[in-house]
């Protein structure tokens, strides 16, 4: 499991890489004294974007669909 951490408007973001669910990533983001983002706006996704891109985490859904998604934590 791989972990990449950014800072934007104040806040600390991490990418925590492994297979988890969603119940499981926000139950392990609130045990760190965290939750899972809520992008509010586009300079915020563009950053969260990058720490993806730096994690080398597809944002493609697997099945074909072409539709970008991510669990964000």
């Amino acid at each position: 499991m791989g972990q990449y951490e950014g800072t934007f408007g104040g806040s600390t973001y991490q990418v925590i890489t492994g297979g988890v669910t969603f119940s499981q990533a926000r139950t392990n983001a609130a045990a760190a004294g965290g939750h899972l983002a809520i992008i509010t706006s586009a300079e915020e996704d563009n950053f969260i974007y990058s720490l993806l891109v730096t994690a080398n985490i597809s944002t493609t859904a697997s099945d074909g669909g072409g539709v970008p998604y991510a669990w964000i934590g």
